[in-house]
Parts: C-alpha cells; structure tokens; sequence
C-alpha cells in the first residue's frame, strides 16, 4: 500500500476538522431549558467548567440557574471540588490527580444531580510547536499548531481538541493627561465639590488594558486517514488585523487534549449544527446527545461532552509592536475630538465624552480637548486595568 507525506495530505482537504464558531444558541424543545455543561476533566491542569441553561429557540444561554456543587469524582473516592469565579466558570483544581484512575464530572444544579460517564485517562501528545502565518493580503494571522506521538500509549490516540486561553493587551486612541471629577462625587482619590479637572501626574489613566478570554472557536482534528500520528502546521484559529488581539502584545496558552472517537463524533455534530442551524439535515438535538445525564431522569437533554485527558500545553507571546500587521477597526474609529470651553465641559462629561489635553498652560485651563469615552478609556471594550502578575512589561 502506497504511503503518503502526512505534510502532503494536510495540504489536502481530508478528515480534518479545523476551527468552527462553537458559541452557537442550539435548537431546544418548546419547554427550553436545557442544562449546558462545558469543559474537561484535565489531569496535571486545572479544570474550567462552564454551566449554563439554554432558553427559547434562538436565545443565548441563560445564566439563571442554582449550581449548589460543581466537582471531579475519582475511582479511588477522591472529590476535587469546583470553585465559581465572577464569570461562574468553576475551577477545579486537578492537577494532582492520578493518570491511571478513572473519573468522572458531577453537577448538582436545581435540585438535580448530572454526571458525565466514567472514563480512563488518555494522554495527549506533546506539542512541537505554537506557530503563525500572515496571509498575503496582511488581512489575516492563522495560528498553526504542530504535534506527533512518540509513545504506544500515545499512539492510539488519533482525535485532537484544543482550548484556547488568551490574554492581550490593547490601548485607547488618545493617551489622556486629565481626568474629571463631576461635583459631588470621588475619582482617583479626589473628591470635587465643584467640577474639577485633575492632571493625571503619577495617576495610572485608562489608556492600556488587558482582557482574557478562550478562544470561542471549536477546533478539532482527527489523523485516523493519515499514515502518521502526526499534525504539523495544523491551523486550529486565525485572527484578522482590525482585531484588538493584534493591536499590542498577545499571548495564548493552548491545551491540546486527546479525546475518543465518541466525543468527536459529538464535536462533529455541534460543528455541522452551527454551520447549518435550521438546515433540513441539521443534527436534530437528540442526534446531539453527549455523556451526561441527569442521575434520576436519563432521558432529560443535557447539551455537553465531558472528556479526560493528561493535556499537552504550549504557550506564546505574539508582540505585535514589532511588526505592522494591526489596522484600525470600526470599533477603534469615530473620534470627535473638539476643544470645549469650561462652560460646557459638565454637558460634555455627562454625554459620554472624556478630557484628553489642553494646549499651552495647565495651571489655568480655560479650555481642553474632549473626545468620546471609546477614544481615551480603554475599559470601554471590556477590558480591565489587571495586568496578569507574569506579564513581562512594565506597563501600567
């Protein structure tokens, strides 16, 4: 039988699944409510575990719901427990836990319990590299992961997820030297009894943030066509230019993890589900059905397949500051900046604009340079001023 070059196939549309939008609202029954369980049980790592309740058809996912415990449970009767953070995505401290057992994930939420099934431990393989590629356009940056197996234990294990975790730091449009303090109320430690416009001086502005979150894409493969247990340049996500990932420094941790032919079979139906959400042969919800159920009643829909892996992690800092890739998006734009006198600059503050500078003296303002909130604090795209500890510039 004729073999080919893995690196030839992968040029080749085969049986690879690449990245596909998995934020998708999932058809559900009239009734709704569906639970949603999201995230592994990983060995060696912490496990996140996202668990929310669908509504109506076409809804996004509803986050009303009572989660009274959320844990791992060990063949040997060990519990490691979840702790919720303030998005309610529950850490579980896993990374102590033995490779040769098996577990299994319990969710008890509105008076219920819900358990994924038992499962062994299948081990990924170790990543060679965390790459990227710039397409000719300069419009797009793809992420290309690149991975073997070196271990019979390994070897057997031919379907690939990745979880994406990412933090980036951006910045506003204008650097701003000023702040406002509306009367009767307190800003960076100052409290104004009159409108007061303050100089930044040692003050930390608005002008850089940070904001993580994972990858939304749901990014899977299989090598069971190929010669090889073997990946290489695989892109698994992409990012486009006008993305403020790109804008300043990035950085991504991915967890590639080995799951069974069970669960791709499951992530496949999602990824055909939300490429062809109300298509004649869209997977209905049933065809859907992962490995969790509800303790007392089986046949209640739960949307979610937990796998059990000992992940292989890589990750990378993109610095975007020495190359030009990043242009401005439509988000970034809309600036209105405009000299405003004293009189007005109350009006001003409350219709959403922010000082930026003034020109000339600073002791005696008569006038300043406004522009819209979106142009000078960098918050208003949802980031934040919490630097990760481990980020290695000294920005504030």
């Amino acid at each position: 039988m004729k073999r080919f070059c893995p690196l030839v196939l992968l040029s080749c549309v085969l049986f690879l699944v690449g990245a596909c939008v998995y934020d998708y609202a999932p058809p559900v029954p009239e009734s709704g409510g569906m639970l949603v369980i999201n995230g592994d049980i990983l060995i060696g790592r912490e496990s996140e575990i996202n668990i929310s309740r669908t509504t109506e058809v076409g809804a996004e996912m509803a986050g009303n719901l009572l989660v009274e415990a959320v844990y791992a449970e060990g063949s040997d009767g060990m519990v490691y427990s979840g702790t919720p953070d303030t998005n309610a995505v529950y850490h579980i401290d896993t990374q102590s836990a033995d490779p040769s057992l098996e577990y299994r994930l319990v969710v008890q939420a509105d008076g219920s319990v819900y358990e994924s099934a038992w499962q062994t431990v299948l081990k990924a393989p170790a990543i060679d590299s965390l790459s990227y590629t710039i397409s000719e356009d300069r419009q797009t940056l793809v992420m290309e992961i690149s991975t073997h197996a070196i271990s019979d234990e390994e070897a057997g294990n031919r379907y690939f997820r990745w979880i994406v975790r990412q933090v980036w730091e951006y910045h506003a449009l204008h650097n701003a030297m000023f702040f406002f303090v509306p009367a009767g109320s307190t800003r960076y430690d100052v409290t104004a009894v009159n409108d007061t416009l303050v100089y930044y001086g040692d003050r930390v502005n608005d002008y850089r943030c940070w904001k993580s979150e994972p990858v939304h894409d749901l990014m899977i493969a299989s090598t069971e066509e190929l010669s090889e247990n073997r990946l290489v340049l695989y892109p698994i996500y992409s990012m486009g230019c006008r993305d403020l990932r790109t804008q300043d420094l990035y950085h991504a941790e991915v967890i590639q993890e080995a799951v069974s032919p069970e669960a791709f079979r499951y992530y496949e139906a999602v990824r055909s589900n939300s490429t062809n959400v109300g298509g004649l042969f869209s997977p209905q919800p049933s065809e859907m059905r992962g490995n969790i159920r509800n303790r007392d009643n089986k046949e209640e829909m739960v949307l979610g397949y937990v796998c059990v892996t000992q992940p292989a992690v890589v990750d990378r800092f993109i610095d975007f500051n020495y190359f030009i890739f990043h242009r401005v998006g439509e988000v970034e734009k809309g600036s209105k900046m405009q000299n405003v006198s004293k009189q007005y600059w109350h009006r001003f503050y409350y219709s959403g604009y922010l000082p930026v500078y003034v020109e000339g003296s600073t002791e005696n303002v008569s006038s300043l340079f406004w522009d819209v909130a979106r142009c000078v604090n960098c918050k208003s795209f949802g980031g934040t001023k919490d630097k990760p500890d481990w980020w290695p510039n000294d920005h504030r």
